[in-house]
């Protein structure tokens, strides 16, 4: 598969998980309000003192990739990260700390999306 079809294959199962989402958020508002906001606020918010937002999404990536979840979100952490001045290989770093704890196929996880997050990147600047 040519990287032009990966891509859009990611971004349908984003648009598949988002919609999800909205499904879940209509079906059940009163658990799934709360749970967004808290999101939110943990993904979003500065305090004087505490951890930048880029360091949140640096911290929330590695877990995610340590308990092998969704790949979307993984990758929507990354690219938080990124856009908060983490480099790639910064986020490389973060996802190889999983190794000790959680053991090497949990770092293949996060390394295949990092990977994809480096070839888009690639393809962008040319």
């Amino acid at each position: 598969m040519d990287e032009s079809n990966r891509v859009a294959k990611r971004e349908k199962e984003d648009v598949a998980r988002n919609m999800r989402n909205v499904e879940i958020s209509k079906e059940d508002p009163e658990f799934s309000g709360p749970v967004t906001k808290l999101i939110g606020i943990i993904g979003e918010r500065e305090t004087p003192g505490g951890l930048p937002v880029g360091t949140k999404h640096l911290i929330w990536l590695a877990v995610q990739c340590a308990l092998k979840q969704e790949p979307t979100y993984i990758r929507g952490h990354m690219r938080t990260a990124l856009n908060h001045g983490y480099t790639l290989q910064q986020i490389l770093e973060a996802i190889e700390v999983t190794v000790p704890s959680s053991g090497y196929p949990s770092f293949l996880h996060g390394y295949h999306i990092w990977k994809e997050i480096r070839e888009e990147m690639k393809n962008k600047s040319e």
